[in-house]
């Protein structure tokens, strides 16, 4: 067991030397662990110049893995070797250690067709593929050369195949011989001395080196390295936490809508516990490594958690606004159609049943989703904003209202002014009184007509007599016109009138001229009051009849 040592004198192209062969047992045995496995390696291949690496039949995935796990190993060993020890300090660090040698991959007992065994060893490495890896391994990048050689059976009767070491030089195949000549000369060709700061070793340094490494390997320079069982338990933990985590969580982020705090819990509780199930399921057999797993996992799902609650919560906060938002369009859309202005005790009670029906709709949807605070609070936000939207269209209803009433009253005055500009002679004060009732009677009728939706409502009273007192205005007017006509009629008939007495042809003399004078005046103010008798019970009728006298007195007098 553990490594043999041999030593041969050649002499080859880098003139006379002396080769020390290095040959192990066997790897992966039933009795010996994969550390001590891992110990031959690393100080087998620290202290070859060349490496023959044998495997049977075939090189599989796995040999692949295997040996990049030895390698791996092998590089920290050399560092933990050389940093801990503390016979390095006699000697200075030797960088050489952290390259490995040019490496030949024997595969014994070869039948298969390959007509290029280092190009078929090529492919293999380079087809080779991990999935999830988060790091790349290569054994082209580890040693400084790979060379492959295929060696066919040495023998093929059973018998011999069975006890190797009782064959003949006789009884091996010419294959096999063939194969073993290419390999001993393909050696020969690769030999060179094992160097340390680019010359060769002496044999002092050697023995020191391996007395260093053997040394560094029984002090355990190698078991801080787990070995590849340990590794693969890790990852598979690892492995299995990630997953089971990963379902969890997947099942949990499923679903796009928001869900009820309760139904939420509830799904968290299952999945959590069949996440449980299923890391038990792929750890089994695996003792108290299970429970680690289980709180590891128990701590990612308790993270994971954490961070779908809120995001569950945020979608419940959109969910909300977005019914908020559905419950006022609907509220709005229940309006929207209706004509205004529309009879207010009518839109009134269809504004109080929306405000009944859609909060309690509103609060039916979102329960399940809010605890009692909140949804006392969500209720209040949508009433306020309900009677927010219901004030709104009430106050659009009240200026449809003054707009039908500002329009009839509009038209209404247009009527009236219309029939005022015909209005261009006086008249009496019973035509006048006939007049304006005329005018009030087309102006209220023409007003309620334009009010046909606002004349039922309260306002169309108040509105009404304002309106009214407007009219009232418009009358005065009306009045002053007819008195500013009146007045200007009897001011020229007054005139007229007093002309006629300078007009009187009088003989002379004459006796009672005065007499003469008078009965003449009296005459033209009969006349007077026969022509403008329609308005003698207005006061500038007798206003002007004073006038007229005084004037008629005056001519006289002249």
């Amino acid at each position: 067991m553990g490594i043999w040592m041999q030593k041969k004198e050649i002499n080859g192209k880098h003139g006379n030397l002396t080769i020390a062969f290095f040959d192990t047992e066997g790897f992966a045995a039933s009795n010996i662990s994969e550390s001590y496995d891992a110990k031959i390696f690393a100080v087998s291949t620290l202290i070859s110049s060349l490496l023959l690496y044998n495997s049977v039949k075939i090189i599989d995935q796995s040999d692949i893995d295997y040996l990049e796990v030895l390698a791996r190993r092998t590089k920290l060993f050399a560092l933990h070797s050389q940093v801990s020890t503390q016979k390095w300090k006699t000697m200075t660090f030797n960088h050489d250690l952290l390259t490995f040698p040019p490496l030949i991959w024997i595969v014994q007992d070869f039948v298969q067709s390959a007509t290029d065994s280092q190009k078929w060893l090529q492919n293999l490495m380079e087809s080779h593929f991990r999935e999830n890896d988060e790091y790349e391994i290569s054994l082209l990048s580890i040693f400084k050369s790979i060379d492959c050689h295929t060696m066919f059976l040495p023998a093929v009767q059973k018998s011999l195949l069975r006890d190797l070491s009782k064959v003949s030089e006789h009884d091996l195949t010419e294959e096999y011989k063939a194969e073993r000549e290419d390999l001993e000369q393909k050696i020969y060709d690769l030999l060179v001395p094992k160097e340390k700061e680019g010359r060769p070793m002496t044999g002092t340094e050697m023995a020191s080196l391996i007395r260093i490494l053997v040394e560094a390997a029984n002090n355990g320079s190698l078991t801080s390295i787990p070995s590849r069982w340990d590794s693969f338990v890790r990852n598979l933990i690892t492995t299995a936490i990630v997953d089971c985590a990963t379902y969890y969580r997947s099942v949990l982020e499923s679903f796009d809508e928001a869900l009820p705090p309760k139904e939420m819990q509830d799904l968290h509780r299952a999945t959590e516990q069949k996440s449980y199930e299923m890391l038990a399921q792929l750890l089994l057999g695996y003792g108290i490594r299970v429970n680690e797993a289980r709180d590891a996992l128990g701590k990612k799902i308790e993270k994971y958690s954490k961070i779908i609650q809120r995001y569950n919560e945020r979608k419940i906060s959109l969910m909300i606004t977005q019914i908020r938002n559905e419950i006022e369009e609907e509220f709005d859309k229940n309006l929207y159609h209706i004509s205004l202005p529309h009879p207010s005790v009518q839109y009134q009670k269809i504004i109080e049943k929306l405000l009944v029906e859609l909060p309690k709709r509103y609060q039916k949807m979102i329960i399940d989703y809010v605890d009692e605070q909140r949804l006392e609070e969500e209720c209040s936000l949508i009433n306020r904003s309900l009677i927010l939207h219901a004030r709104s269209y009430q106050t659009k209803n009240y200026k449809a209202f003054l707009e039908e009433m500002e329009t009839a009253a509009d038209t209404s005055f247009r009527l009236v002014h219309s029939a005022m500009d015909e209005f261009v002679t006086c008249l009496t004060t019973t035509d006048m009184e006939d007049k304006i009732s005329e005018l009030i009677q087309m102006y209220n009728e023409s007003f309620v007509e334009g009010c046909s939706k606002s004349r039922d409502e309260e306002i169309f009273a108040i509105y009404k007599l304002r309106y009214e007192k407007l009219l009232m205005s418009k009358i005065g007017e009306l009045r002053e016109k007819n008195l500013r006509l009146l007045k200007e009629k009897l001011s020229s008939g007054v005139e007229v009138s007093a002309l006629k007495i300078v007009k009187v042809v009088v003989k002379l003399p004459q006796h009672d001229l005065n007499k003469l004078l008078d009965l003449k005046g009296k005459a033209i103010i009969r006349e007077f009051s026969e022509e403008f008798a329609d308005y003698k019970d207005s006061s500038q009728f007798h206003s002007s009849l004073k006038i007229l006298h005084v004037n008629l007195i005056l001519f006289t007098v002249i």
